[in-house]
This record gives structure tokens, C-alpha cells and sequence, in this order.
């Protein structure tokens, strides 16, 4: 079953088995109202977990990446423009991600040092990044072992040269990255 949040809250439950906490202690209430009246869709389904979709970055504060940041279960996100450093910092926690898409994002190499804990990463795209991202801050992803996909595409910036160490792993299923090149990997 999936549906689409237009409540405004949402219920985070964690294993209380798994920890040996009590209920009040464990669940915690997400206001996402705020969230979706500036346009996140943030989609759940019992067997594929939850997908977050921000079209326009810039219309939320720190104060909502840091609400999206606290999510659970979300294993897919797509992030827009206005999309910058400090916000994709304040999703570094958002541990069970397995794909991630991001159009017109102002996020530097630096910034993405940011997603190099999300060790369930499988497909990370880069549509139009900013003039900050020239591909070396990728040197973070050399120890995402799940990685199987890498998009760049679209910026006169991006040097291609900076993913050499990902193509130089050893992987134990075949890997592809693509973009204004493409080099399957392993």
C-alpha cells in the first residue's frame, strides 16, 4: 500500500524490541504540515519505504531541512534548486537512503562530503549541479559499498577525471557511472 502525506503530522515509530525502550520514550510526532504547504511530497509505502520529493529547495528554512532530516525510513530522494551545503548536511542522517536525485543544486565538492554515511546509497544523480560541484568532493563516495550508479550530466564545470578512484574499486557486482561520459565500473 502507498500513499501520499496530505496530513499534516507524521507518526515516527522505532522497533521498541530492537532498543528496549518505551513507547513514549522511542516515538517521536514529525510536523510535516509546513513542509508540504511549501511543495515536499513525501510519499510511503509499506514495502518500499518512504520518498521525499523537493522541488524548489529554496522555499524551506534550515529549520525544515532539519524536520526532513528526521524522517523515517526514507529511501528515496529528490532535491531541486536551491539546494545548498548546509542543507544537505542536515539530511546526513537520513542513514536508510538507497537513491538520490538532485536538479540545479548549489551544493560545493565540500558539501557533499556530507552524504558519505549514507552507506545504503545505490543510485546518486546530478542533473545541473552549480559552479561549487566540479565532481572532486566524489571522493567521499569511494567507501559507499551498495554505490551501482553515478549521473553527472549537465555542468561545463564537472571534471570527470575526480571519479577515478570510484572506478578503481573492486566491486563485486558490475557498476556503471554516467554523465557527459560514461565508464562502466569494475
Amino acid at each position: 500500500m502507498m500513499r501520499t502525506t496530505k496530513a499534516g503530522t507524521f507518526l515516527c515509530c522505532v522497533s521498541l524490541i530492537a532498543c528496549g525502550c518505551s513507547a513514549s520514550a522511542r516515538s517521536e510526532e514529525i510536523d510535516t504540515k509546513q513542509l508540504l504547504e511549501k511543495g515536499v511530497t513525501i510519499t510511503e509505502s509499506k514495502t518500499a519505504g518512504t520518498t521525499v520529493a523537493v522541488k524548489d529547495c529554496s522555499k524551506l528554512s534550515e529549520a525544515d531541512f532539519r524536520t526532513l532530516g528526521k524522517l523515517p525510513h526514507v529511501k528515496s530522494i529528490s532535491l531541486g534548486l536551491g539546494l545548498t551545503d548546509a542543507a544537505l548536511a542536515s539530511l546526513a542522517d537520513l542513514a536508510e537512503i538507497e537513491s538520490l536525485s538532485s536538479n540545479g543544486m548549489q551544493v560545493s565538492d565540500d558539501g557533499i562530503k556530507a552524504l558519505a554515511g549514507w552507506k545504503k546509497l545505490r543510485s546518486a544523480a546530478f542533473f545541473h549541479p552549480g559552479a561549487l560541484f566540479t565532481g572532486a568532493g566524489l571522493m567521499h563516495f569511494q567507501e559507499l559499498p551498495n554505490l551501482e550508479r553515478l549521473t553527472v550530466a549537465g555542468s561545463d564545470k564537472f571534471d570527470s577525471s575526480a571519479t577515478t578512484p570510484i572506478f578503481e574499486r573492486e566491486f563485486k557486482q558490475p557498476r556503471q557511472i554516467a554523465g557527459p561520459f560514461f565508464r562502466p565500473i569494475g
